[in-house]
């Protein structure tokens, strides 16, 4: 009985306010919300400055990541893979250097820039190509670019961000299994400039680490984006560690054949990781491969940095590559002009 008296006096409360019960469990419930976010925060807060999980050793990142059994297999096919770059494709011989831009399958006018530009070298020694994934709205004007140019290698997994590595393996394999005589391989993004006159004389500088180079700008003690709005964010179970191993910035970095052979015969056992250059890094100190730091690979493109520098990053648009370019054979015609002959006369107006 004096149960259902207090229910009744609680009813007899409510019941002639039943138009502010709504508002009230509708406060209620922001208040809950904000206090269930702000208690995530201070835990997130917590998170950042508190190490989780244990820092990587050799031991641990093996037992993570690698496999004596395949455990990433590269299962995509090509699409197009151009003719007469080495010698089993039909040049006379193998280049020197091999350059490989990996490109966003849309990049139309940056590839048509480097081929205007730093890319449209003459020389026998010197090949390069373009690296795509496939997109299926765009590949008939894939298709009547690689007709023209004849220097798209392509496969058919998407074109993706988050596919960046398997673009990486697929331009390992190539290069390996298609130029094996190649002595060095210079890896690049589309947004950067390539001093390829600088890289010859750097390569005859170090001939003697022909057979283990691997130098661009290397990155040591890089922290693991847990942040979910971040490009680069890398979920615990991806990666469960709160550094990485020391890598080579993937946007410009250039091997010998010899490493790069090393490294494409590890892929397939080492798990798949979607930030390439992290990847790659991770794949080289499994295997003791020595990283080299080079201040010549700059990853803010200026106009002062472009007589010294081996590549730079982020030269903007293709229209600023041409006019830039334009500005940088001229300071550097009589140096430049054996690379590129008279297509580069022509280009400045030189009789």
């Amino acid at each position: 009985m004096k149960e259902r008296g207090r229910i009744e006096i609680i009813l007899s409360y409510i019941v002639p306010r039943r138009r502010l019960v709504i508002p009230i469990l509708l406060l209620m419930g922001v208040a809950i919300l904000i206090f269930a976010r702000a208690t995530g925060e201070m835990s997130s807060l917590k998170t950042r400055s508190v190490p989780e999980f244990e820092e990587y050793t050799y031991e641990s990142l093996l037992s993570t990541f690698h496999n004596v059994t395949q455990i990433n297999p590269h299962k995509y096919h090509y699409i197009h893979s151009p003719i007469k770059i080495c010698k089993a494709n039909g040049n006379s011989e193998d280049p020197e250097l091999l350059i490989l831009v990996k490109s966003d399958v849309t990049h139309f006018s940056y590839r048509m820039g480097i081929r205007s530009t730093w890319g449209n070298f003459s020389i026998n020694s010197f090949k390069l190509v373009f690296l795509l994934g496939y997109s299926s709205t765009i590949e008939a004007l894939v298709q009547s670019e690689n007709d023209k140019y004849h220097d798209l290698v392509q496969e058919n997994f998407v074109d993706a961000y988050r596919n960046n590595t398997i673009k990486t393996i697929m331009a390992f394999n190539w290069a390996v299994r298609t130029c094996p005589g190649t002595k060095y391989v210079l890896f690049v993004d589309d947004d950067y400039f390539v001093n390829v006159n600088s890289v010859t004389e750097f390569l005859k500088v170090n001939a003697t680490l022909e057979s283990d180079l691997f130098v661009g700008f290397r990155v040591d003690n890089a922290r693991v984006f847990r942040y979910i709005e971040s490009q680069w964010y890398m979920t615990k179970p991806e990666y469960p560690f709160l550094h990485y191993p020391p890598y080579i910035s993937g946007g410009a970095m250039l091997l010998s054949m010899k490493t790069a052979m090393i490294l494409q015969n590890s892929f397939a056992y080492v798990r798949y990781l979607y930030v390439d250059d992290v990847y790659i890094g991770i794949v080289a100190y499994l295997l003791n491969i020595n990283l080299t730091h080079s201040d010549r690979f700059v990853l803010t493109f200026a106009s002062d940095n472009l007589d010294s520098c081996l590549a730079a990053h982020n030269y903007g648009s293709p229209d600023t590559l041409i006019q830039e370019w334009k500005i940088f054979l001229r300071r550097h015609y009589d140096y430049t002009v054996h690379i590129y002959s008279q297509q580069m006369k022509d280009i400045l107006y030189i009789k």
